[in-house]
């Protein structure tokens, strides 16, 4: 099954529609300090186990590349579905820690690149090391299901061991005394 990206709005498109000049880019590093952030994090992609095999994550705003991305509708992740995984091993193949991320990477190029929502299992090889590529919005425990036979999501965390959301209070900018 294809995934279709989230809706989304971002500030640099090269090509799009409502193309922004890319000072743009550089007045979000004012804010992010160059690091990747998620902004309003309290509101910003909260994430909820929705049955035994989707996720909700509601929308955000997060800068990744100096680029500001809002996510503008909830989104539901499928985790029976194969395509949503970064690994290539099948779906939810184990009691374990799944993480969901947010993929972009910049570049100028026709089409201008997405942000993706996607799955990581392995985080030591797929994760640690390409940490640039990605923003960690939390992690999602699978169980054993005996009675049905199946694996099932069973809760969701903003933190898991030293991998945690990037929302830390020096990526903050204080303006006219309220919070960017």
């Amino acid at each position: 099954m294809a995934l279709t990206a989230p809706i989304q709005d971002r500030s640099v498109d090269p090509y799009s529609n409502r193309r922004f000049s890319s000072i743009l880019n550089r007045m979000t590093r004012i804010a992010s300090t160059g690091e990747d952030v998620i902004l309003f994090p309290n509101q910003s992609f909260s994430l909820s186990v929705t049955n035994w095999y989707e996720v909700t994550i509601t929308p955000g705003i997060c800068i990744k590349d100096d680029v500001l991305i809002h996510i503008t509708e909830d989104y539901y992740m499928n985790f029976a579905n194969n395509s949503y995984y970064i690994d290539d091993t099948g779906t939810m193949v184990s009691a374990d820690t799944y993480y969901i991320v947010l993929q972009y990477l910049y570049s100028r190029a026709l089409p201008a690149p997405k942000a993706w929502y996607k799955v990581i299992r392995d985080i030591s090889s797929l994760y640690t090391g390409h940490e640039h590529q990605y923003i960690f919005l939390g992690a999602v425990t699978t169980v054993w299901n005996a009675g049905e036979g199946r694996y099932e999501l069973s809760s969701v965390a903003y933190l898991d061991g030293s991998i945690k959301r990037p929302v830390t209070a020096g990526n903050w900018m204080i303006i006219d005394g309220g919070e960017l």
